[in-house]
């Protein structure tokens, strides 16, 4: 015998007041909060059928495997993918480009749940995106742009709008533009470019760009590397697909080669690194931001030609972020990798006599990243090396010991790092808006619920396209107050529980503001927020939360049938009395049966289940066996 049941509670002899319910699930839902620049917007909805979702940008598992993997670009056309495993080297993929290669980036374009490859192409004249068929990457299906001759790409939201962005600084003679793809949906994959903005900086542009929110607006702006000479470029973003150009002054006029970005001086806001190539090249310069997106100090050291650019990293684990500088240049140079220590503050914040050498040997850099290949808790080194012919994964945490991967002349492969732009942290946030629940008299009870990707909350039954998010959480937090502006009315942050109620010390307040922290382990694994919705109930009167509702069916051995129903309900006046009426209904709610009539007469265990109950957990069994004699009947039942 079968039953359906469809729970509608009801509740006599009290007054209840409207619930208010506050959903975000859509891009423009999420689009309208403050969002770290880690993070983006996006039109996901793998999780939810709405599509909307706040999550990380970069990527760097091509395969899913829990693993990063990383590019060599082989100055003879090839780029080859060397796919990562717990041991070290897994397996590797060779695509041929027909460039002398440049600067790889990883996104998940589609938002499928696997992240496309995208090739600078230096010298070919396209860009190329070669697009990840769950996990298997291949030259035969790609995307094709022009670039410029460009070695160096970028990939994030520029605009805000939910589609990825792909930016390019040209390196021909002439015209040498400078472009940026926007993204939008369509085409054969799910993505497809919407339009593209051209821009002649009347400068040639090299390994590598980089990307943060330099003047604090809320929109990322780019950093572009000049090939010489006494400036830089900034391309200043400031909405509506609109860049302000501006040339920054260097201290150096040397081959600029290579950007790092990152709070350096943990002011709060982000400054640069700039290296420079050559054989008479020595000299790197730190640039501090005085809060405004622009540079008037800078501190000089001299780490060596640095054919790679650097690195940021906190190696000692004080807080500040130091550099590692890859050193190298064409046709070879080789030497040590070479760390500078941060000095905590305390002028200058970087000298020579702070510095020290580290790898088992002499490379040619020419790129690389840090990241914790092996999820053991230590940082590696991933290093492009133009000669010798090997690149090489140094493993942290002493970086004496490695791995080699065969290839001709890795010309700038990889360049992007993992954690937070800021600081390199494991976790990046977005705030709200501000929501007005409309209840003057605050609220008084609630709820929260949400859909994250996060070790937590997956199902691989449910979702097995995607991996399990081992050691990624999504943390959410509520804080509430009596005006439309954040003012002293309002409470300090609360942990909020996913299918809880919101915590008393945020109640009794109008507005509500919740903030999302998206923290991970293994940045194979970094997490996304789906949906979150809330319920608010107001303080006028006495408020009821139906918190849970669940059944069970069981057939005893006496081949009676008995369904046994139970609902949790809260009440913000706890000596109130609910009474409660079952009814059942066989025409999907047209006509309904009371308790103790017709088909629905055998109740038991009603005391305190049924009729006047308190706040709290209720249950009762309905032996169905004896009230139907039948099989194969459907029903509603309404509490």
């Amino acid at each position: 015998m079968r039953i359906a049941i469809i729970f509608l509670i009801s509740f006599a002899s009290i007054a209840f007041p409207q619930a208010v319910r506050w959903i975000e699930t859509t891009q423009p839902d999420f689009a309208d909060g403050y969002i770290d620049p880690n993070l983006y917007a996006s039109w996901r909805a793998n999780l939810d059928r709405d599509r909307g979702c706040v999550e990380w940008f970069p990527r760097f598992d091509l395969d899913n495997n829990g693993y990063p993997d990383f590019v060599s670009a082989d100055i003879s056309g090839i780029l080859t993918i060397w796919y990562m495993g717990s041991a070290g080297l897994d397996s590797f993929k060779r695509i041929n480009t027909l460039a002398i290669n440049g600067n790889c980036d990883f996104a998940d374009l589609n938002c499928d749940g696997f992240a496309e490859l995208i090739h600078s192409g230096y010298t070919s004249g396209y860009c190329t995106i070669y697009w990840n068929n769950g996990g298997l990457i291949s030259e035969d299906d790609d995307t094709s742009m022009p670039n410029d001759a460009a070695e160096d790409v970028y990939v994030a939201d520029f605009d805000k709008d939910g589609y990825l962005d792909i930016a390019l600084g040209g390196y021909a003679s002439m015209p040498s533009n400078t472009y940026i793809y926007w993204g939008g949906s369509g085409g054969s994959h799910g993505w497809m470019i919407s339009s593209s903005s051209i821009i002649n900086l009347h400068e040639r542009f090299v390994h590598n760009i980089e990307s943060a929110d330099f003047d604090n607006d809320g929109y990322l702006d780019l950093l572009l590397t000049s090939v010489g000479g006494p400036i830089i470029m900034l391309l200043r973003n400031v909405g509506f697909r609109t860049f302000v150009v501006e040339s920054i002054p260097v201290p150096t006029r040397d081959t600029h080669h290579g950007l790092s970005v990152g709070d350096i001086d943990k002011d709060g806001d982000i400054d640069f690194v700039l290296t420079n190539a050559g054989s008479e090249a020595h000299e790197a310069s730190v640039l501090l931001n005085d809060g405004t997106g622009h540079f008037p100090d800078a501190i000089l050291i001299n780490p060596g030609t640095c054919y790679g650019g650097s690195a940021l990293y906190d190696f000692n684990g004080d807080g500040y972020l130091d550099i590692l500088f890859f050193i190298g240049d064409m046709p070879a140079i080789f030497n040590r990798l070479k760390i500078y220590i941060n000095s905590g503050g305390t002028s200058p914040l970087f000298s020579d006599a702070a510095s020290y050498s580290i790898g088992p040997f002499p490379v040619d850099a020419s790129g690389g990243t840090v990241i914790d290949a092996n999820n053991d808790g230590n940082v590696d080194i991933f290093v492009n090396s133009y000669a010798g012919g090997f690149s090489y994964l140094f493993w942290g945490p002493s970086f004496n010991s490695c791995d080699s991967f065969p290839v001709g002349n890795d010309h700038h492969g990889i360049f992007r790092e993992p954690g937070n732009i800021r600081d390199r942290s494991k976790s990046a946030w977005y705030i709200s808006n501000i929501f007005d629940s409309g209840l003057e008299s605050g609220i008084c009870a609630g709820s929260v619920s949400w859909v994250a990707y996060d070790e937590r909350d997956f199902d691989s039954s449910m979702y097995p396209s995607l991996p399990e998010p081992v050691g990624s959480r999504v943390l959410i937090l509520g804080r509430s107050g009596d005006s439309p502006t954040i003012d002293r009315t309002w409470t300090d942050w609360d942990t909020l529980t996913d299918g809880g109620l919101i915590p008393a010390s945020l109640l009794g307040h109008r507005y509500f503001q919740y903030r999302a922290e998206l923290w991970y382990s293994n940045p194979a694994y970094l997490p996304w927020l789906e949906r979150i919705e809330f319920t608010f109930l107001p303080c006028e009167g006495c408020s009821v939360i139906v918190d849970s509702v669940w059944f069970w069916e069981e057939t005893d051995c006496n081949d009676s049938n008995v369904v046994q129903v139970c609902y949790t309900i809260w009440t913000n006046c706890p000596e109130s009395l609910l009474e409660c009426t079952i009814n059942i209904s066989r025409d999907s709610g047209l006509t309904w049966i009371r308790t103790g009539h017709d088909w629905f007469r055998t109740l038991v265990d009603t005391t305190g289940g049924l009729g006047i109950v308190h706040s709290g957990t209720h249950c009762f069994r309905w032996i169905m066996s004896d009230d139907i004699t039948y099989e194969g009947s459907d029903w509603l039942v309404r509490v």
